[in-house]
């Protein structure tokens, strides 16, 4: 199955001020996700959010969401754990 992505205004701001290295990181999750067929599988959903993360390195996550009805997979955003869980 083939996911569309719909990159929120705060991802591209977050993506671009990435080093080379978390960027590489978060290519290599969008081929995951884009290849998946379950792309939430792939991610962890947290008690009372209404999005999934995954983990690129020990300190950064990626938040989103799919509508399956559209094949769109919708970055929300990709920061430090405490900021995309708002906690420690």
């Amino acid at each position: 199955m083939s996911w569309i992505f719909d990159w929120s205004h705060s991802f591209k701001k977050q993506y671009e001020r990435k080093d080379k290295i978390i960027k590489n990181k978060i290519e290599e999750k969008l081929k995951e996700l884009a290849d998946s067929m379950d792309p939430l599988s792939l991610g962890k959903k947290k008690k009372n959010l209404d999005f999934h993360a995954l983990d690129l390195t020990y300190h950064d996550r990626m938040a989103y969401t799919i509508d399956s009805k559209t094949n769109t997979i919708k970055l929300i955003k990709v920061c430090s754990h405490k900021v995309v869980y708002g906690k420690n």
